[in-house]
């Protein structure tokens, strides 16, 4: 179990980790403001739903 739990925080770090780069590419590009805001709140919520399992 621990293995799983490792090999998730990994992922959600290089999730978070692209998501870091999509924030700074939306400051250069005003566009798609709302869809990273959406993502963002994916991927807060997913890490919570992890952590409690």
């Amino acid at each position: 179990v621990r293995d799983i739990n490792s090999l998730a925080r990994r992922i959600i770090a290089e999730i978070q980790g692209t998501v870091g780069q999509l924030n700074s590419k939306k400051e250069k590009s005003l566009g798609n403001g709302s869809k990273d805001k959406d993502k963002v709140l994916t991927i807060k919520s997913f890490r919570a739903s992890d952590l409690s399992r």
